[in-house]
């Protein structure tokens, strides 16, 4: 509400806090971090769009001699969370050197400059493994177990059109088996130049089955002849 002074949080007095505020605090939603006898931080665990507006640090004197109030203010915007991510859930079988093609579509805050992550991951019962991602910056990458295919050319992620990224997996091994999903973040730079994440959101898993070529069986005709002279 504008022009509505709303009292927090305060480390001197524990009845401060508004009535608006109270379950909040008590539950350490919201609190004041002491860093030294001087600085100290005010946390809000779980934004609301409600918490957007002017914050006031106010520090009454409290020594025997009067120095003065000191107080200083800053401004909070808070970004909507409007980030989805969406690949339909489904199973897929294929054979060993086969080619996997998925694709996933993302909605995001428009109103605001903000950056993309992108990260194809592959839950396996021996972990959960990055098959190939694209950072804010736009920098490809992949863990340890997947670098070499990349390297080689063996993983590719394409951005088609504004809202939908597709991994292409080619030479399928049967290690590839498992749950594939695609995990977004999205990402807002500060005033200080420093980027933060907003949200990270996650799709449905496809779950690939892997299986070996089959082999051809071979049979050998054998013809038996009789001859006799007349």
């Amino acid at each position: 509400m504008p022009n509505v002074e709303l009292q927090i949080v305060s480390t001197g007095d524990p009845h401060f806090t508004y009535a608006v505020y109270r379950h909040r605090v008590k539950t350490k939603d919201i609190y004041i971090e002491r860093t030294s006898r001087d600085s100290v931080f005010l946390h809000i665990s779980k934004l609301q769009l409600r918490d957007q507006g002017e914050y006031e640090c106010y520090t009454p004197s409290t020594e025997s001699t009067y120095y003065g109030i000191y107080s200083d203010k800053t401004n909070l915007t808070v970004v909507p969370d409007i980030l989805q991510a969406r690949m339909p859930a489904q199973q897929i079988s294929k054979t060993i050197g086969d080619s996997l093609r998925l694709s996933c579509d993302v909605t995001k805050q428009n109103y605001h400059h903000t950056h993309l992550s992108v990260s194809w991951m592959l839950e396996t019962q021996k972990g959960t493994f990055e098959i190939i991602s694209l950072s804010k910056d736009f920098i490809l990458q992949s863990s340890d177990a997947f670098r070499h295919r990349l390297e080689a050319g063996g993983l590719h992620l394409d951005r088609i059109g504004p809202s939908t990224f597709n991994l292409t997996i080619l030479y399928l091994q049967l290690s590839d088996q498992g749950k594939i999903y695609c995990q977004m973040t999205e990402w807002i730079q500060d005033l200080d130049k420093s980027w933060y994440p907003l949200s990270t959101k996650h799709t449905e898993s496809t779950e690939v089955f892997v299986i070996g070529k089959q082999q051809k069986s071979g049979k050998t005709l054998y013809i038996f002849c009789s001859f006799r002279i007349i």
